[in-house]
């Protein structure tokens, strides 16, 4: 995994959890893509 990856991960454990974290995943998810 790359550092990248590794800060989304952390940031979106640091957001929250449930569907609040699965939202904030898909999310960041989709702009990390976005971007690269």
């Amino acid at each position: 995994m790359s550092i990248f990856e590794q800060i989304i991960v952390a940031i979106n454990t640091f957001l929250g959890s449930g569907v609040h974290g699965l939202s904030s995943a898909s999310s960041n998810a989709a702009l990390f893509l976005g971007l690269f």
